[in-house]
């Protein structure tokens, strides 16, 4: 083995089904040695095998994909890399099935993310971190040197790739496809809400 093949490898993520059981979307994540970073995008094959899978997505981080009930839309979560190879916080994306490009439906500070379909394919409901206010940029002119300290009073405040939680609680939206300006929070609370199923 070589070096240069570390980049080889193709990690498949967690598969969506099609609702009538004939295509399955994979994210397929590398390593991208000139980035020195991850990178990913979603694969779609026919599940029985006929023929072989084709890219799907072209995004700079594209994973999670779900189909809607009836088949018509993909959601997924996207992260893209700018030019200057700052990678921004992902949010959810919707694709029709039948043809055209991804559109983004949400829009917020700190990220979006496990996305899950409404029975009648119109709305989304999805989970994103709301920082307390002055924090993460949510104050202009506030940066990360000028926070008020933190008064930690728990064991469980940090995670790896996520940062301090205390401060940005995970709550619940809810967004229709037909408008993305339309989210709706229904959780409140300093608490974590999740697995919205």
């Amino acid at each position: 083995m070589k070096p240069t093949d570390i980049a080889q490898p193709r990690h498949p993520g967690r598969p969506a089904i099609s609702p009538d059981g004939t295509q399955v979307v994979v994210p397929l994540t590398r390593v991208d040695l000139d980035a020195d970073e991850y990178a990913s995008d979603l694969w779609i094959a026919p599940a029985d095998g006929s023929s072989p899978p084709r890219r799907l997505t072209q995004g700079w981080r594209d994973g999670a994909p779900v189909f809607s009930p009836d088949g018509r839309w993909l959601a997924f979560v996207r992260a893209t890399r700018g030019d200057d190879g700052k990678v921004d916080k992902p949010q959810v994306y919707v694709l029709p099935m039948a043809g055209g490009d991804a559109r983004k439906i949400t829009d917020e500070t700190l990220g979006a993310g496990d996305p899950v379909w409404s029975p009648d394919s119109t709305r989304l409901a999805y989970t994103a971190r709301i920082p307390e206010e002055g924090r993460y940029g949510s104050k202009e002119g506030v940066d990360a040197e000028q926070e008020p300290p933190r008064r930690i009073t728990k064991l469980f405040y940090r995670v790896d790739d996520v940062g301090f939680l205390l401060d940005r609680p995970r709550h619940v939206f809810v967004v229709s496809l037909d408008d993305a300006a339309s989210a709706t929070r229904i959780t409140e609370g300093p608490y974590d809400h999740s697995d919205v199923h």
